[in-house]
């Protein structure tokens, strides 16, 4: 991944974070699972990603109410 393009996702995910506290904590949760079922440890990178999916689920939820 270049440097230009890891500095936008991380730009944007500390965005994400401190906009909307509720989709990290959801996300890092989920993260924390994963990790201790699997043995692994989860980077920011997958994080973020995690953090956009979880968005979109809540999107889409609210959407349908």
């Amino acid at each position: 991944m270049s440097k230009f393009l890891k500095m936008i996702i991380l730009n944007y995910s500390n965005t994400m974070r401190h906009d909307e506290p509720e989709i990290y904590l959801v996300a890092k949760r989920i993260a924390d699972y994963v990790d201790s079922q699997l043995d692994t440890n989860s980077n920011d990178d997958e994080l973020f990603y995690l953090m956009i999916y979880v968005k979109r689920i809540v999107n889409k939820i609210n959407t349908q109410a």
